[in-house]
């Protein structure tokens, strides 16, 4: 999945919540949420859409991927990842 489709969900998801996010903020949430599996970005954006009452913060997102990915943080990994790029 690239940024550009990332983005478009979030965008969806703000609407779906009737939040409208700016797009400095939808670009945050992509830049984060790009370093991680597609199928568990969208598993997490999906439970937080069918269980959150209002749009998802960054923090929302990043315990449904720790919970997808069995209790591993997303900061956890983006540490690995990082490591492992230099």
């Amino acid at each position: 999945m690239n940024k550009n489709e990332i983005f478009k969900i979030i965008q969806r998801l703000a609407v779906l919540k009737g939040a409208p996010v700016t797009t400095e903020r939808a670009m945050m949430y992509t830049e984060f949420l790009a370093q991680f599996d597609s199928a568990k970005i969208i598993q997490a954006l999906e439970e937080c859409a069918l269980e959150l009452k209002f749009f998802p913060d960054i923090s929302d997102i990043a315990e449904k991927i720790e919970k997808i990915q069995g209790g591993e943080s997303p900061v956890e990994i983006a540490a690995k990842v990082r490591i492992i790029a230099l």
